[in-house]
């Protein structure tokens, strides 16, 4: 259960694979994923990520693959939905007018910086 003051968020099940103090690496649908402040978990336990849609953009390279599902323009943002492995990814990507944009069924990844994501 999540509360409601969180807000749209996406959620993605990982394994912690590598821990050195408070950083580490985690397993995501076979992706090494770096991760920031993991104080409290080790090498081994299940976590989930969460990763808010404006966090992450969709890009040639990144840590997820991807499938996008769903490409629309916005007007100042390119909303899309992605799929990485069996687990929806929402992504709004601000000021899209100088950036490539991702059609339905193209494959890419999704980018993010490990310290915007936070892991349950």
């Amino acid at each position: 259960v999540v509360a409601d003051f969180i807000g749209e968020a996406n959620f993605l099940k990982g394994t912690i694979t590598a821990k050195n103090e408070t950083n580490g690496t985690a397993d995501v649908y076979g992706n090494a994923v770096e991760l920031h402040d993991i104080a409290g978990r080790n090498a081994g336990d299940e976590c989930t990520l969460v990763l808010r849609p404006e966090a992450a953009v969709v890009a040639d390279e990144g840590q997820l693959p991807c499938e996008v599902v769903l490409s629309t323009f916005m007007g100042s943002y390119q909303n899309y939905h992605v799929m990485v492995g069996d687990t929806l990814v929402k992504i709004t990507d601000f000021n899209p007018k100088n950036k490539k944009i991702y059609n339905v069924g193209d494959r890419a990844f999704v980018a993010f910086d490990p310290a915007s994501v936070h892991v349950l």
